[in-house]
């Protein structure tokens, strides 16, 4: 049946730590830790844990360790205090003498009702255990004083019962039983030593489970145990925990545990078997000490190779460039417009308002994409940053202490061209784009100042007309002279043709002016471009200033952090020594009267933990048990048998304490 162990957190805390040893003895599938908190009254305070250890389990069984009030008590369930008030027929009760007899009983008794039911374990059992009370009444005989007594103890009983419950429900089965261990100091005194020899009857047998309201279904047994001050209390405790575990994973034989009565449980121990399983363990540790001894001395003679100058210049001072790139795939011509081919009419050879229109949102849109490359160049040159930014820190310790100086004067010069570093903002958009459209509008107001092809050659032949009908008196007036007439007509042609050269002139100039516009906007995007570019530079020596800046600050920090390796391997070697060393004073402090007193002899055969002691972690040792150790022993009575991992153990025995009213 599967148990739970309801204890303090004291003993819970000590099966953890003498885990080593008595780890065969748990058996996690059959057997589970519930932590018991005696000053709380509610049952959820007391043992919150209780439901989740019973989670899955229908039938389970309580094996509750009490707290130490009755340490010291003959019977250490007997907790409440009670005395039968003296019964003095001939007295002043000499009229009714039964009657006023039985109503100081009953006071008595009330009182200590009252006083169990502020008790821990009377307020734990009252949850986890059903009525009926521990009672034993009569006959129903309703003129029978003793039994109207009876009644009166059992209703006083349900109501102290109700209260301590309260609201409270469980949400989990009840255990099938309940078996509660107690230690026990005490000391048989002279007057143990007479009643001993005195007869008694088992119906004069204590009635403690009366007065401390306890229940049918407890089972009562203590072990007997040295004060705590004893040196030899470490192992009569340590005895009690595995005798409390071999007792919780193993089932009660039938009838072995009678109900309302007292037993002793104890242990008979081999222990010569004991003593060679502790001189094993104590030699296997002392092996491991001695093998961890050899290392440190091996590494201690070790010389440790040096670096050359150059080599240590190579591997720390190097100057490592981060580089911010931006992204090959926008073409940046696209940024700039194209004044050659302009023409000399704003719609010839296409529309020129159309046509910048088209290029100013071109070079707007590449302009916007080309500035988002910076963000994401720096970002990947982070990430490319902590990737260099790695150094051989194990070759650290093969610096001298002159090549160290260098790396130190190296990084603080690193770390002054990094603060000194300027480190320009590159995300202007919204002044890029207002010297953009400042420049968009200038070149708008200048194409509109340009005449269309149609309008030229109109105003062209206009002009030539008019200029040449001015010439029409004068060739009039010559035109019956040959001569004349020669002359006049070479006057008006090259004027004519003067004229043309000087309208020609006019729309070049025109579109030299536009041009001078187109080449000023090509020289903002070319100044921007340029600033992205030197934005990035900067930053690329900001990084790589920062890159050798960590790398040396690494190289220092190791070394004045780590320490020296060998010296580290040392101390973690040491730890585990320093470990070591504890688990063996721990084990002649608890077993010290079999350890001190056994000579190893076949012990020294053992070898050492094979543990990887380069780790800085906490290593448990356990007992060498082996498979062969495993016996069969006698368990609570003749007949009844288990099998226990150790071979140190003959059996288990509990016989009755004799404890009489």
């Amino acid at each position: 049946m599967f148990t739970v162990v309801i204890a303090e957190q004291e003993h819970i805390d000590n099966i953890k730590k003498c885990r080593v040893f008595l780890q065969p003895f748990i058996d996690e599938t059959r057997l589970s830790l519930c932590p018991w908190f005696p000053e709380e009254t509610t049952l959820a305070d007391s043992v919150p844990k209780l439901a989740q250890c019973v989670a899955g389990h229908q039938e389970w069984r309580a094996v509750v360790v009490c707290d130490e009030q009755g340490l010291d008590h003959k019977n250490p369930f007997d907790i409440v205090p009670f005395q039968m008030p003296p019964y003095d027929p001939g007295g002043p009760e000499e009229d009714a003498p039964q009657h006023t007899y039985l109503d100081r009983l009953r006071q008595a008794k009330f009182q200590a009702f009252e006083q169990a039911a502020r008790q821990p374990l009377t307020r734990l059992m009252t949850h986890l255990c059903e009525s009926p009370l521990v009672t034993r009444g009569k006959n129903n005989a309703s003129d029978d004083p003793e039994f109207a007594e009876y009644l009166a103890e059992s209703i006083r009983k349900q109501e102290l019962r109700q209260q301590i419950i309260g609201e409270e429900k469980l949400n989990f089965s009840r255990p099938q039983e309940v078996i509660c261990i107690a230690k026990r100091t005490y000391c048989p005194q002279e007057s143990d030593i007479t009643t001993a020899w005195t007869p008694n009857e088992d119906i004069q047998y204590s009635r403690f489970y009366d007065w401390n309201l306890y229940f049918d279904k407890m089972r009562y047994l203590f072990f007997d145990i040295l004060p705590k001050e004893h040196r030899d209390y470490g192992f009569e405790y340590i005895k009690f925990l595995y005798v409390l575990l071999i007792f919780s994973c193993n089932e009660t034989p039938s009838g072995a545990l009678k109900p309302n009565r007292v037993f002793r449980l104890g242990c008979e121990n081999n222990e010569q078997a004991l003593r060679m399983l502790l001189a094993q363990y104590d030699a296997k540790l002392a092996n491991t000490s001695d093998l961890l001894t050899q290392h440190i001395q091996q590494i201690q003679s070790t010389e440790k190779a040096r670096l050359s100058d150059r080599d240590a210049k190579q591997i720390f001072c190097a100057n490592i460039n981060v580089p911010v790139l931006f992204s090959q795939e926008i073409d940046r011509t696209d940024l700039y417009s194209k004044p050659e081919e302009l023409g000399l009419a704003t719609d010839c050879p296409e529309d020129e308002a159309s046509k910048w229109t088209g290029t100013y949102m071109t070079s707007r849109r590449t302009l916007q994409r080309l500035l988002k490359q910076p963000r994401r160049a720096l970002k990947s040159a982070v990430t490319d940053l902590r990737r260099l930014n790695q150094v051989d820190l194990d070759r650290a310790w093969n610096l001298n202490e002159f090549q160290v100086e260098d790396v130190q004067e190296y990084t603080h010069e690193e770390e002054l061209n990094m603060v000194t570093t300027d480190t320009p903002d590159f995300f202007h958009m919204d002044k890029y784009e207002g010297e953009m459209e400042e420049h968009s509008k200038a070149i708008h107001r200048k194409i509109e100042t340009r005449m269309t092809k149609g309008t030229t050659v109109a105003l062209g032949l206009t002009v030539l007309v008019l200029y040449l009908l001015g010439f029409l008196p004068l060739l009039l007036s010559n035109f019956s002279e040959d001569e004349s007439r020669f002359w006049t007509l070479i006057l008006m042609g090259g004027a004519a043709a003067a004229l043309v050269v000087v309208g020609v002139i006019c729309l070049f100039c025109l579109r030299s002016a536009l041009r001078k516009r187109f080449r000023d906007y090509n020289d903002l995007m070319g100044r921007i471009s340029m600033d992205l570019d030197h934005s990035t530079a900067q930053y690329s020596h900001y990084l790589s200033h920062a890159c050798n800046m960590m790398r040396g600050f690494q190289v220092l920090n190791f070394r004045n952090q780590s320490g020296d390796p060998d010296s580290q391997k040392v101390r973690v070697l040491k730890k585990h020594m320093t470990d070591i060393r504890r688990i063996r004073e721990e084990l002649r402090e608890v077993f010290g009267v079999y350890v001190d007193s056994w000579t190893v002899g076949e012990a020294e055969q053992v070898g050492a933990y094979t543990y990887d002691f380069t780790r800085t972690v906490d290593f448990s040792y356990p007992v060498p048990y082996t498979e062969g150790m495993r016996r069969q022993i006698e368990f609570l009575q003749p007949g009844s048998t288990i099998q226990v991992p150790v071979d140190f153990i003959t059996r288990i025995t509990i016989r009755r304490e004799e404890l009489y009213d």
